[in-house]
């Protein structure tokens, strides 16, 4: 939404000089208040704000023709931006390399064997998060001993 600066006019409210004007209502509206307003209101009302987004949410990837447009939309801004999709993964990567997350400790498993992904079970992920464990903690200690 365009905002202007109106230095005649000063809100009330916080002084600010930036305005802006729903396309519903005829009157200018304080920028800097407004968000104010939204973020106590946010603050007041976290569970309700969520659970109206997460229905909302569920609503419009029910419907096939949103969700094509919604992945058509990602799509495009992926390809467009394809350093910051770089950086985000390479965040997630970290994350979950850390954490030893199922899905990191399957591929793992995934590329220095002959299974197959669906053919790995949880009692094998859990053996394979202890070698990890284990192997993290000599390399460690080495590192301090040295």
């Amino acid at each position: 939404m365009p905002t202007i600066d109106i230095p005649d006019k000063i809100c009330p409210h916080c002084g600010g000089i930036r305005w802006n004007r729903p396309p519903s209502k005829n009157k200018y509206t304080c920028v800097v208040w407004l968000q104010e307003q939204h973020k106590s209101y946010y603050q007041k009302n976290a569970d309700k704000v969520k659970a109206r987004t997460r229905r909302n949410e569920i609503k419009y990837y029910a419907d096939p023709v949103m969700k094509q447009r919604l992945t058509a939309r990602i799509n495009k801004w992926r390809k467009e931006h394809p350093d910051k999709v770089k950086k985000y993964k390479n965040k997630s990567d970290d994350r979950i390399r850390h954490s030893l997350a199922d899905e990191y400790v399957k591929r793992l498993i995934v590329q220095r064997t002959t299974l197959k992904y669906g053919d790995i079970g949880q009692e094998l992920i859990e053996i394979k998060r202890k070698q990890l464990t284990l192997k993290r903690k000599i390399k460690n200690n080495d590192k301090e001993n040295n």
